[in-house]
């Protein structure tokens, strides 16, 4: 079995190259980044299962920081357009349409469900919120779990290629006014590592 783990960095993927027999690939931040990295790699290999992993901030406070969930579903928030103190994205304006495959009514879903881990709805952005307008202004038009600066992009190109993926992140902080010192990174990244070892070196050994 051929398996291949996508992260926007390299302190994500971190101890994992000396633990997993399986191929690796850091995009970079971001979606634009993610989707030239990914689709190149997926022109020149073929996998049977795609990871796509990393740390991501919770709008749900009752997922704790340090908790390890699985996006099922995802949607690019911040594509649009914005007038005065409203924002409308591309599929209500009817830019694009929201049921072109692989879309759902503006929403992308995967069917590949883990029953060990808690399963989550994410948004896709190209900032992580910081100011209480816009979070609650996110809340109130998604109201998802989570925030990823990458998961869409991969659930996009996944979709269209037919590679089943997982979308595997860490809480590592609540979205909210910023204060780092509130955040856990290397807790997020530890517990990360320890579901995707058992994941990828035990259950599917």
């Amino acid at each position: 079995m051929k398996i291949l783990i996508v992260a926007a960095t390299e302190k994500e993927l971190n101890n994992l190259y000396k633990d997993l027999n399986v191929d690796f690939l850091v995009t970079g931040i971001g979606q634009t980044f993610t989707t030239y990295k990914l689709t190149t790699k997926l022109f020149n290999h073929k996998y049977d299962y795609i990871y796509n992993i990393g740390i991501a901030g919770s709008f749900n406070k009752n997922i704790k920081i340090g908790d390890v969930v699985q996006v099922t579903s995802d949607r690019i928030a911040d594509l649009g357009s914005e007038n005065d103190s409203s924002f409308t994205n591309i599929f209500d304006k009817k830019l694009e349409n929201k049921d072109q495959y692989p879309f759902i009514n503006g929403v992308l879903y995967n069917k590949n469900v883990f029953t060990d881990c808690k399963q989550v709805s994410a948004i896709t952005v190209n900032y992580a919120h910081g100011n209480t307008n816009t979070i609650n202004y996110i809340r109130n038009q998604y109201s998802v779990d989570i925030e990823s600066m990458e998961g869409a992009s991969v659930f996009y190109i996944c979709l269209n290629f037919k590679i089943p993926f997982y979308q595997i992140r860490c809480i590592s902080n609540y979205v909210q006014k910023r204060s780092a010192s509130k955040w856990n990174i290397d807790l997020a990244i530890k517990n990360l590592h320890q579901y995707i070892i058992k994941k990828i070196k035990y259950d599917q050994s």
